[in-house]
């Protein structure tokens, strides 16, 4: 039950993400298919499927997914907005397909967690959005010297 909610918000969410409601790249739409195979090839009984999603809870789910902590994060984003089988998406996270799986199911846990803290209220956690690199002015020069 816990995972089947989960899964079905993310599917909902990788919807809105792919619709366009969000900030980065548009969809690229094919000239190919239009004009070349949906001409000519009769898709009796095939009806397109399409998910519907409310704006308002996606963009709460977003800033959910946005908060989990990085490897969390990158696993849910690859699974769910990317396409490929779960060999290809564990070679892009660089791990194997079962720590996919296991990502993905911490992943469900966590963001449950965080749907009920947002609803409730509850700020959600800030994560290592960037960290610092240092550069010659966090140099702390020490010198050595003696006392006479």
């Amino acid at each position: 039950m816990l995972h089947t909610y989960v899964e079905m918000r993310l599917n909902r969410w990788a919807a809105w993400y792919h619709a366009g409601e969000r900030p980065g790249p548009r969809r690229i739409e094919s000239w190919w298919g239009p004009m070349i195979l949906n001409r000519s090839v009769a898709q009796t009984g095939r009806v397109p499927v399409r998910v519907s999603f409310d704006p308002v809870e996606a963009e709460l789910t977003d800033r959910c997914v946005r908060a989990l902590p990085g490897e969390l994060r990158l696993v849910v984003f690859e699974v769910y907005t990317r396409g490929g089988t779960m060999e290809q998406k564990a070679r892009t996270l660089g791990c194997c397909r079962d720590t996919v799986y296991e990502r993905v199911s911490r992943a469900n846990v966590k963001l449950l967690g965080f749907f009920n803290d947002v609803e409730a209220g509850v700020a959600l956690p800030v994560h290592d959005k960037q960290k610092k690199v240092l550069n010659n002015s966090d140099k702390v020069f020490n010198f050595s010297a003696m006392v006479a």
